[in-house]
Order: C-alpha cells, then structure tokens, then sequence
C-alpha cells in the first residue's frame, strides 16, 4: 500500500509538471541600424497567451507582432504600410510603447522592431 501511494505521487507530480508551461519573460537590448529589421521569434505557447511588449527606444522606432506562420502576408503588409489583420499588434514611429496580443496556443509569433536610424532600443516581453 505504501509502494503505491508512493508512485501514485510521483505519477501526479510529473502529471503536473507535464502540463505547466513557464510564463514567458524575456528582457534584451537591440542594436538598431538605419532600415535593418530585428526579429525575435518566441516559442509557441502551450495555451492561448497574452504577451504584452514593452520597447523603451532613443530613436523612433516601428513594432510589430505577428504569428510566424503569417510572416510572409505580414512583411508585405508592412513593407506596403497597409493595414493588416495578420498583425496582431503595431505601433508606429515612437520611441516608448505598449503593445498587447493574444497569442493562440501552439503558435510561434514574431516581433518585429525597425527604425530608420541607428540607436538602441530595449525589449521586455511578458506572457500572461
């Protein structure tokens, strides 16, 4: 009885462990050069996720989010500046924003920070 009590913890501890994904939290600075894009492709949550991201930059900057399985319809949104609902969130020529998406389960998105002239510009991003 006591074998079994045993191993039926360890079954629910790895139960639980399989079924937990880790919240997504990622901070980093980026080198933006003069009309060169930086991507940053994050894994594909476990379950519908909202990611918040929040870019502090010293020089204008455009953001975009979008799913990876979108990146060519998206990129030609962008590259035309048309608006498009393959972009999950953007915000244009500023130097500190918010942005806010959900994100389906089991899809890798993509951030997107360019500007036209060299700076800096620092990433967090945030899982809820």
């Amino acid at each position: 009885m006591r074998l079994r009590r045993g191993l039926a913890a360890v079954a629910l501890i790895v139960a639980v462990a399989a079924g937990c994904q880790s919240r997504l939290k990622d901070e980093r600075t980026l080198a933006l050069e003069s009309g060169t894009d930086k991507t940053i492709t994050l894994d594909a949550p476990r379950y519908d996720q909202t990611i918040t991201v929040t870019v502090s930059a010293d020089v204008p900057t455009d953001v975009y989010l979008y799913l990876e399985k979108d990146q060519g319809e998206a990129e030609r949104a962008i590259a035309l500046g048309a608006k498009s609902d393959k972009l999950l969130a953007s915000q244009g020529q500023t130097q500190s924003a918010t942005l806010e998406a959900k994100v389906p389960a089991k899809e890798k998105s993509v951030l997107m920070v360019r500007s036209k002239k060299p700076g800096t510009a620092t990433v967090k991003i945030v899982g809820k």
